[in-house]
């Protein structure tokens, strides 16, 4: 079952790229939009907000490309032209169709499963001298290092800005955050199990 998973969305990724039509696109948004509003597990509907501005930053620098075709806006030496404005549409609703469409999978099969499963797929070149064992492995402890490393940082912001630090201001803000976040990276590469001892995340 995990093979025929992750062969369907690997499949539907590449279509993803490969069908041009825009009532494809509008299906599979119509479907992440249900996916979205309707889907059980919770976790389906977080992230929205870096989902959305990295959405918009696709479509935007798509559309403001220049691409032969009839010009439907210009300002301040920018033009439009619906070919821009088909190719930003298509492009925008790759993103979220990816997007939504890697989240299924997780959800449905959780991500230990995925990589287990991968380094099954790929330990064939290990006869070729190449092992992605260990790249996999990294790949894991990175993603169950990010729930320890979100709490460590929110609770160190806290702490200095109950001491003062930022004063209110939100630049003070965006300097602690800075701050913490550049250590805390500095500690999951040098001691990635202190770190997951000192937030109670369990390895096992």
């Amino acid at each position: 079952m995990v093979y025929i998973k992750l062969f369907l969305f690997l499949s539907f990724a590449i279509s993803l790229f490969i069908v041009d039509s825009l009532w494809y696109c509008l299906l599979i948004f119509s479907s992440s939009v249900l996916l979205y509003l309707f889907y059980p597990d919770r976790r389906m509907r977080s992230g929205l907000i870096p989902i959305v501005i990295l959405t918009t930053s696709v479509f935007l620098s798509n559309l403001i490309m220049f691409n032969p075709g009839k010009v439907v806006y210009s300002f301040m030496g920018f033009t439009v032209t619906d070919k821009s404005v088909e190719i930003a549409l298509l492009s925008g609703v790759r993103v979220i169709g990816l997007v939504y469409g890697a989240k299924l999978l997780t959800l449905s099969l959780g991500t230990k499963e995925i990589i287990s499963a991968l380094k099954r797929v790929f330990s064939p070149l290990k006869r070729i001298g190449i092992n992605c064992d260990g790249f996999f492995d990294t790949v894991n402890l990175t993603i169950r290092l990010l729930p320890a490393v979100k709490r460590e940082a929110i609770e160190r912001v806290h702490v200095r800005e109950q001491s003062g630090e930022s004063s209110g201001a939100l630049t003070g803000r965006a300097k602690i955050w800075m701050d913490v976040i550049v250590h805390l990276m500095v500690e999951a590469i040098k001691m990635p199990e202190v770190l997951i001892k000192k937030t109670g995340h369990n390895q096992g």
